[in-house]
């Protein structure tokens, strides 16, 4: 079995349904002219399932497991302990917050966060979120952060920088105590 079938695997057996979630889903077009999945539903629910279907994981899959705008259905969503959820809706504020009092807002770090979260929830190893990053085209778009500037625009030296896949190393270590 290659890993990409493991994946698919581990996301089909990894909760119910969405047909099983009472959530009506819209597919539209997003910033960069991505589908974007958006609920009717504001409740928490809603902003979970939401969370999850706009995640690179749901994108991968829609990629690899034929699911479309039309077959997202497919995708399994986890059920999760209260304490899991509250983790995800957090997130979801926080970038909601953000983009309400800036449209412009760079929420690159929760979006970071929340991804990553959801390749837990569904037991994603460090190895499958590299493939799934690799295929989403996402190892190219290593801008690397400073407090909200750019390299071009500091005179601090680059070991002063840190960059996404650090940032994604500090995490999961902080995960793994």
């Amino acid at each position: 079995m290659t890993t990409e079938h493991a994946i698919i695997n581990k996301i089909l057996s990894a909760g119910s349904p969405l047909s099983d979630w009472n959530v009506k889903v819209h597919c539209g077009i997003g910033a960069g002219f991505r589908k974007t999945f958006v609920v009717d539903d504001e409740s928490d629910e809603g902003k979970y399932v939401c969370a999850m279907l706009n995640s690179n994981l749901a994108r991968w899959f829609k990629m690899h497991g034929g699911a479309n705008c039309g077959r997202i259905e497919a995708l399994p969503i986890p059920n999760l302990a209260s304490d899991e959820l509250q983790e995800v809706l957090d997130l979801v504020e926080e970038m909601i917050t953000a983009k309400e009092r800036d449209p412009h807002a760079d929420t690159w770090y929760k979006e970071f966060e929340l991804n990553d979260l959801i390749y837990d929830l569904y037991d994603i190893t460090g190895e499958e979120e590299g493939i799934i990053i690799r295929d989403l085209g996402l190892e190219d778009k290593d801008v690397e952060y400073n407090a909200g500037e750019t390299a071009a625009a500091s005179d601090e030296s680059e070991e002063d920088w840190v960059s996404k896949d650090e940032i994604a190393a500090i995490l999961r270590a902080g995960d793994a105590d």
